[in-house]
Order: C-alpha cells, then structure tokens, then sequence
C-alpha cells in the first residue's frame, strides 16, 4: 500500500546514510500507515524518525516526531499521548 518511491527513499537513505532523508522518509511512512489505520506502524516510523532527529540535533524534526507519534497515541493511550505532545512542546 505505501508507495514503493517512498520506501526506495527511505533504502537510499540508509545506503548513502543520509539520516535527514531517512528522518524524512520515515515521518512520511507514518503519515501514511496513520492515515491507513495502521498505527502500531505509525508509531514504530514515528520513533524512527524521532530517534533521527535527535542524534542528528535536529530540534523541529524532533518536536515533529514528538507531536505526531503523540497523535497516534491519542487513539490507544491519551495518558501516553499527552506525554510525548509535551514533549514535542518544549
């Protein structure tokens, strides 16, 4: 179902350790499982791409990440969720 560009991307990333890339690529592939119902997915790219932005001291990915793994959450555990949406606030 995910577009076969996005995970050529997202293996092209990893080849050439572009972390940005795969960063991006991953919060993409989670835009689309979430959107697709398929949140345990969604949460795993998600933290992909959150633990990225981090070891890469991309601060707005990171928040990103935090924010929108949040909105997954919301779904299946609010106390969890509200904890990773303060998280991508600070």
């Amino acid at each position: 179902v995910v577009p076969a560009e996005l995970k050529k991307k997202n293996q092209l990333s990893k080849e050439i350790k572009d972390l940005r890339g795969q960063a991006t690529a991953n919060h993409t592939l989670a835009k689309i499982y979430h959107a697709l119902g398929y949140n345990d997915k969604a949460a795993s790219e998600y933290e992909q791409s959150l633990k990225i932005s981090v070891e890469i001291g991309d601060r707005w990915s990171e928040s990103r990440a935090w924010i929108y793994a949040g909105s997954v959450l919301v779904e299946t555990n609010a106390s969890v969720a509200e904890e990773k949406i303060n998280k991508g606030l600070v």
